[in-house]
């Protein structure tokens, strides 16, 4: 997301490697900060790994539409070759995190972005 927003915030083109319809399950910086500190001010500690997503799907096609929106004008990506070895599909086994943090909610992937993109704008050169 961060190159994406860069790019398109400093007049570069954005390119998406494949159809784009490949997905991945997004999750805003500041959930991941909530949840780092909540497990630290709680202690909460894990032998395991603890995926901080939140079992969402999301394609690259549809959150370019999302892109658009936050943006306020349209986004003509660039589609090039699939990077070798690239997972079509991407969504978190969210389990642990959900029995370790089960009050923290996720910030809804339009405000995120929304936020984003005014943070980088804030902070273009």
């Amino acid at each position: 997301m961060p190159a994406w927003i860069n790019a398109l915030t400093t007049g570069h083109p954005v390119l998406v490697h494949g159809d784009g319809r490949q997905s991945r399950d997004f999750t805003y910086v500041e959930t991941v900060c909530r949840v780092l500190a909540r497990a630290a001010l709680r202690r909460v500690v894990s032998s395991d790994p603890v995926n901080l997503a939140y079992g969402t799907r999301t394609s690259l096609r549809e959150l370019i539409t999302e892109l658009e929106v936050a943006l306020g004008t349209p986004v003509n990506p660039q589609y090039v070759a699939p990077r070798p070895g690239d997972v079509r599909h991407s969504r978190a086994d969210n389990s642990r995190r959900l029995r370790l943090f089960p009050d923290i909610k996720p910030v809804p992937l339009p405000e995120g972005l929304e936020r984003t993109v005014e943070w980088f704008r804030g902070h273009s050169r």
